[in-house]
């Protein structure tokens, strides 16, 4: 891989910033394409560099945790299982990208009807009781010293 120039670099960056934010999510080949700089080895180094990295990683989550804001805003209001899903994988991506964390099943709790095709799906599983129900006991006393 050959080195930038600072020209290049320069000339790059200014390519990046023109086209923002679509450009965040390009690869060297869409820079190829989308503009005047058909060079993909030159865009390849360019977006290998590290400072170039880790300025598209910084973007790319203040984006995805600003559509996260988007989509909570009318959470309390919606009645969509959908919704509540696109929440759940936004809220992992957005985790994912901060911190390692464990890969595994989705459960989504909802309080939404299920259609007839839903309720009749061979994974889903109806509980009649509420999960989250805690018997509260006032006699529980704990002694004291």
């Amino acid at each position: 891989m050959a080195k930038l120039s600072s020209e290049q670099l320069e000339q790059c960056w200014a390519i990046l910033q023109e086209f923002a934010p679509k450009s965040l999510y390009w690869n060297h080949y869409d820079f190829s394409v989308h503009t005047d700089l058909t060079d993909t080895d030159l865009w390849k180094a360019f977006l290998l560099t590290p400072d170039v990295k880790e300025w598209l990683q910084e973007e790319r989550n203040i984006m995805q945790e600003t559509e996260l804001a988007k989509l909570t805003d009318g959470v309390a209001t919606s009645r969509s299982v959908g919704q509540a899903q696109i929440l759940s994988a936004m809220d992992r991506l957005t985790t994912s990208n901060k911190a390692s964390t464990p890969a595994g099943p989705a459960f989504i709790y909802s309080y939404v009807p299920l259609n007839s095709e839903q309720r009749n799906a061979p994974n889903v599983r109806i509980l009649e009781e509420d999960i989250f129900h805690v018997d509260y006991t006032p006699e529980l006393k704990f002694d004291t010293p």
